[in-house]
């Protein structure tokens, strides 16, 4: 079995966390103990323009042009690292067309990491083909290519020869993944407990934390947005209005008109309906879950979970078929 050899472009603005987590898992997985040379798989960074590359944070990022000549043939996967927004990874299009006939050619896996699914949607690979990315662009993503198959949940998703990712941290799982298509398992793995990764993630059992409903109030929009990222540690309503510019009455009056509850309760409903999908998705302890949630006491989640579900935690869990 021959080393799987990566070419990683990286779009402008490239998000950092994603690209690190990936090439640090190829590199665990590159040699033996941390020695961090090329011997078992290889790769290989490209940006497609001329111009000084930098990432979203401001640093400059030092990688070559890739020519429109490259040879795909020794590629196994071409990996797309989008950028800060779609609209800058659907600017890439134009310029990545000419490259899709070589690597198709060349047999060569497709990976595009978050917003780059943008790049490969605007050129037309992903109609009637099953896809993910994270929950901030997927709206965006089914308005502008209603062909596109979305899957909301999942850390990554692969159809035929393209495979998707939300991005983030799991680009870790993400690179184990594909390294195992190609090598021993165990070395596929190896580096997890050195990066912090404990438990591995299951990619098709991910909790939908991504599920905020579409809303056309600009308001009520951000104020979705500021509750679904602080899910484990709840953001007071007050704050939240202060945010996105409403006094707490006027917010309060828009999620009234918009889903019949203050926005308070709204967030609460919202955080016990995620606990009741971990409790049929997951082996995590109530206590653990509670505290997932943002809930200092147990008992204080329990209680808002019977007046909510008319059962207990534990009885939820006993009967996963109902719900």
């Amino acid at each position: 079995m021959t080393a799987p050899h990566f070419d990683l472009i990286l779009f402008p603005e490239v998000t950092l966390l994603p690209y690190a987590g990936f090439t640090d898992k190829l590199r665990f997985s590159s040699d033996e103990d941390d020695r961090s040379r090329q011997r078992y798989c290889s790769w290989r960074s490209y940006q497609l323009t001329q111009h000084p590359l930098q990432a979203s944070s401001g640093l400059g990022i030092d990688v070559a042009p890739l020519s429109e000549e490259h040879d795909f043939r020794n590629t196994d996967f071409v990996v797309l690292f989008g950028g800060r927004t779609a609209q800058s990874a659907i600017e890439q299009a134009a310029l990545f067309r000419p490259l899709l006939k070589q690597i198709y050619r060349a047999n060569t896996h497709i990976v595009a990491i978050d917003n780059a699914v943008f790049c490969l949607a605007e050129c037309g690979l992903l109609d009637h083909k099953a896809v993910t990315l994270h929950w901030r662009h997927q709206q965006q993503l089914r308005e502008r290519y209603p062909a596109v198959k979305l899957q909301e949940k999942g850390l990554f998703v692969t159809d035929g020869r393209i495979t998707t990712s939300v991005g983030g941290t799991a680009t870790i799982e993400l690179a184990q993944a594909l390294l195992a298509k190609k090598m021993n398992p165990q070395r596929a793995a190896k580096g997890l407990a050195d990066m912090m990764v404990t438990e591995s993630r299951n990619p098709l059992a991910f909790m939908p934390w991504n599920n905020a409903p579409a809303v056309s109030d600009a308001y009520v929009h951000r104020a979705l947005v500021l509750m679904f990222e602080h899910m484990s540690r709840p953001i007071n309503v007050t704050d939240i209005s202060a945010q996105v510019g409403l006094s707490r009455r006027q917010l309060d009056r828009k999620f009234l008109s918009l889903f019949d509850q203050p926005a308070a309760a709204y967030w609460q409903s919202v955080r016990l309906e995620q606990g009741a999908w971990l409790l049929t998705h997951s082996t995590q302890t109530i206590e653990h879950i509670a505290a997932q949630l943002g809930y200092q006491h147990d008992g204080n989640f329990r209680q808002q979970f019977r007046r909510q579900f008319g059962c207990t935690p534990t009885e939820y869990r006993r009967q996963p078929e109902q719900h």
